[in-house]
């Protein structure tokens, strides 16, 4: 009738199945990060790639118009030589670069569940991805920013209060549901204490006669009801020691929490601090890029014309690939800190955003 342990097991099976479903979106959280940024990865290896055949193209186009111009006495033999070492120190790294997108491949399909040789194919381009502005200038970038924008980011946005953590981290919730459980834990061992309740009924038949029997002839019927009380009086030390223990155990997920809530708003701030830093770099970023495009252009038109020399065209060739890589590393390191700064603040598309 009354069992005040088995009153709290069963109030205690809804936060389990809390807990459990508190650790089922932690998981799909982190699973989806780790795909973002393996899917980011696989971009920037492309885009590396996409630099290297670039660089070579217009290392090849230098080639012959500076061996057209060696025949014809304009330049001597030494600047074509210099283009040809340009050259075959460039291919083993486009080689290298070809392999990196093999493996950044296979590391998508591992984040994805897929076999390792599984063909997929993904869509974007780094270069043409600005992170300044709120829509995508190339359909192909599209996907990239609705993603980005479902939990926008504002520049110098200061760190997320602990009450937002609170409802939206997925270790924050695992441990507030843990927390529950544990003090149900503590109402169970407690509730042993308290005296329990049982009643009983029995019924019974009786029968007696000479010769062969015949069952429930002349049967008589005893039905007995009891009701029984008992005070647990005195069994030892045990349910003292394990009530004490639930208690520790209380504290210690309290306390696992609030250190949860640090590490989170630290992650916060870490992520945050990465995003600020990359929005101020940003505008320098691609302006030098324009710039050295320029330049480039420029040096091959005075080459061309025999004002410029070919030193001044390597060194704007340098410079387009350096602005080249820099504005392509910013652009990945962006969308990897924005992955990175989702899940710190427990806002991960697919999971808890829409668009």
């Amino acid at each position: 009738l009354f069992k005040g342990e088995a009153l709290v097991a069963l109030k205690s099976s809804a936060v389990f199945r809390k807990v459990q479903e508190e650790n089922f979106r932690a998981t799909s959280q982190q699973v989806i990060t780790q795909t973002r940024i393996a899917y980011y990865a696989v971009l920037a290896a492309q885009e590396q790639l996409r630099l290297q055949d670039s660089q070579i193209r217009r290392l090849e186009t230098n080639l012959r118009e500076n061996e057209a111009r060696a025949k014809a006495g304009i330049v001597d033999d030494y600047a074509v030589l210099r283009i040809r070492v340009q050259l075959s120190n460039q291919k083993p790294q486009q080689i290298e670069a070809k392999y990196a997108v093999d493996e950044a491949y296979r590391n998508l399909n591992v984040a994805m569940g897929l076999p390792v040789n599984f063909l997929v194919k993904v869509k974007g381009s780094l270069n043409e991805f600005d992170i300044l502005s709120e829509t995508a200038a190339q359909t192909s970038n599209s996907h990239l920013k609705k993603i980005d924008r479902m939990n926008p980011y504002s520049f110098n946005s200061g760190m997320v209060d602990s009450t937002a953590l609170t409802q939206n981290r997925g270790d924050i919730r695992i441990a507030e549901a843990n927390l529950s459980l544990r003090e149900k834990q503590i109402r169970a061992e407690k509730s042993r204490f308290l005296p329990t309740l049982t009643a009983s009924y029995n019924l019974q038949w009786s029968a007696a006669e000479a010769g062969s029997p015949t069952f429930f002839e002349n049967a008589k019927r005893f039905q007995t009801i009891g009701v029984n009380l008992n005070f647990p009086l005195f069994q030892g030390f045990s349910r003292m020691a394990n009530l004490q223990r639930a208690q520790i155990q209380y504290k210690d997920v309290e306390e696992q929490k609030r250190m949860a809530i640090l590490m989170a708003q630290n992650e916060v701030a870490s992520a945050g601090e990465e995003l600020d830093k990359i929005f101020e770099t940003a505008s320098a970023r691609k302006q030098a890029l324009e710039q050295a495009n320029t330049g480039y252009n420029r040096a091959k038109k005075r080459l061309e014309s025999g004002l410029g020399s070919q030193l001044e065209l390597t060194e704007a060739e340098i410079q387009v690939r350096e602005a080249e890589v820099n504005y392509a590393i910013m652009v990945f390191n962006y969308l990897t800190a924005k992955a990175n700064y989702d899940l710190a603040t427990g806002m991960v598309p697919f999971v808890d955003t829409t668009n």
